[in-house]
């Protein structure tokens, strides 16, 4: 949700961020917020927020001690009056409830005073406050103000927004097929990842390959220039012999890598596919747009399967149709395949979370509610509890949900065989195995699904936030699926989830053949 529209329009006022230069992910910065007071001023008792996104992991401020991180501090231009500034985990609106304040304790402002936020003031011989941990094209400071000492906050009309850039370079990844034909040329994809695990575009290195007899066209050595963007792709790679594989990568900074196990297929045998098939962006609560979500899943996570999973009730007509025409757009068959879908977000009392796919390019959503959108036009379309969403689709053969543990846990007691096909039993919310046990012990006929449930932009290679007291931690690594099917074809890889041939890893890519 990028912000509530209000009906009551005024000029509530402007505010800039300065240096607006970029900021390494997990890095110390320190910027200041300026706020100019709009036409009505500001009453005394008034407060400004600076809100961050349900998903940023940025440090959480503090207002006591200028020596040590994440020191916060705040002047006004009008010497007559005084200021305090506090931090409020529940203070604007769902997506942005995190948000540093500041009160006008003494004194009201009028139109073009000035408040100074000095996030991260390094002037006490602090190191600054510590940035989110993953980057972010648009890095919104969402700016709101009380205006009338109401208890009701208006948006500033343009809030100042920073780029953050991935780290330096702290490890290897090496990407290939898990399961290719004898004698087949396949491709290896290398990465190079910072701390947090975010791909990195400025790696400059060499790096040495060394594999067991078995590997054809492997070369000794890669060589990475910068204009590679920290990613190479070897073509031409063969197998031959019965396996299993493995693939040791090593640069010359002494960071190393061992690849995924690599079993060639065996006559009759279907293919290793990997997914990870939840996740959102900006329009919900997550980061960046569609199009970046699954171009960072297919071009640097290097997943085969992906879906938009955005919360119902938070999702506008606009962005329903951005998900359809971007699924469709990105999905191609034989090197990527997207689903269609969102997440069923139903309070536990009529459901818990489910995520729903579509085997199309076509599919209506059908909002557990409206609560978090403004357009109520198509209420009708909503289905709440999750029976009726079942009674609407029963018949079809075209969706199928999996079940899952997220912003409010599934209620199995509402579970039916002819659509909830899968289970999610690890996502970037942590492990479930209670949840696979309680599945069992009903007796309920499900597979076993993983998936990041990213809310940070990097679908299908999530690794875990900063913990701390956010709302949201996301502290664990993001899940994936193994997906066994004849072809990575849209129909394929539906009936795979249909007929329960997946399994779900904690983020590794482990082969298992039962």
């Amino acid at each position: 949700m990028e912000g509530r529209i209000d009906p009551y329009q005024f000029d509530v006022g402007l505010a800039i961020v300065e240096p607006g230069t970029p900021v390494t992910a997990g890095s110390f910065f320190s910027k200041r917020i300026i706020y100019t007071a709009g036409e009505f001023g500001s009453d005394e008792g008034s407060r400004i927020l600076i809100c961050r996104r349900l998903s940023c992991d940025m440090e959480i401020p503090q207002f006591s001690d200028p020596s040590s991180s994440g020191y916060v501090s705040a002047a006004c231009s009008n010497p007559d009056v005084e200021l305090e500034c506090f931090y409020i985990a529940q203070g604007y609106i769902d997506d942005w409830r995190n948000a540093i304040g500041v009160k006008i304790v003494k004194g009201y402002l009028i139109q073009g005073d000035e408040i100074g936020i000095l996030i991260g003031d390094t002037r006490g011989g602090g190191p600054g406050l510590r940035m989110q941990t993953f980057p972010e094209k648009r890095h919104t400071f969402k700016i709101v103000v009380d205006v009338f000492n109401a208890n009701h906050f208006y948006e500033v009309k343009d809030s100042p927004e920073i780029e953050i850039l991935p780290g330096e370079a702290d490890a290897i990844h090496l990407v290939y097929p898990q399961t290719p034909e004898q004698g087949k040329p396949f491709e290896i994809v290398i990465h190079v990842v910072d701390s947090w695990g975010n791909p990195i575009h400025h790696y400059n290195g060499c790096i040495t390959l060394d594999g067991e007899e078995g590997w054809r066209g492997l070369p000794k050595s890669i060589v990475f220039n910068a204009g590679d963007l920290g990613v190479k792709i070897i073509p031409g790679i063969s197998i031959k012999g019965e396996g299993p594989f493995r693939l040791t990568a090593v640069d010359d900074y002494g960071l190393e890598c061992v690849g995924p196990a690599l079993v060639p297929l065996k006559q009759g045998e279907q293919t290793l596919y990997w997914g990870d098939a939840h996740g959102q962006t900006r329009s919900t609560v997550g980061t960046g747009t569609v199009k970046e979500y699954f171009t960072f899943a297919r071009d640097k996570a290097r997943v085969d399967i992906a879906s938009w999973q955005g919360n119902d009730m938070r999702v506008r007509n606009e962005d329903w149709n951005e998900v359809l025409r971007e699924t469709k757009h990105y999905n191609e068959p034989g090197r990527f395949v997207t689903l269609l879908g969102y997440e069923w977000s139903g309070l536990r009392s009529g459901g818990g979370d489910h995520n729903i796919y579509y085997s199309g390019d076509e599919g209506q959503i059908h909002r557990s509610s409206h609560a978090r959108i403004d357009d109520y036009s198509d209420q009708s379309t909503d289905r709440f509890p999750l029976t009726e969403l079942w009674n609407t689709f029963r018949g079809r053969k075209d969706v199928m949900a999996a079940a899952h543990v997220g912003g409010r846990c599934c209620n199995l007691d509402f579970y039916d065989p002819d659509f909830v096909r899968l289970i999610e039993v690890h996502s970037h919310h942590g492990t479930f195995e209670w949840l696979i046990e309680e599945a069992l012990d009903r007796g309920l006929k499900v597979g076993f699904t993983a998936a990041s449930d990213d809310h940070t932009g990097r679908l299908g290679l999530v690794y875990p936030n900063l913990a701390g007291k956010t709302v949201a931690t996301f502290d664990v690594k993001g899940g994936l699926m193994g997906l066994y099917a004849p072809k990575l074809t849209r129909k394929d890889v539906f009936s795979a989830m249909h007929d329960r041939r997946t399994y779900g890893t904690n983020g590794e890519r482990i082969l298992l053949s039962v």
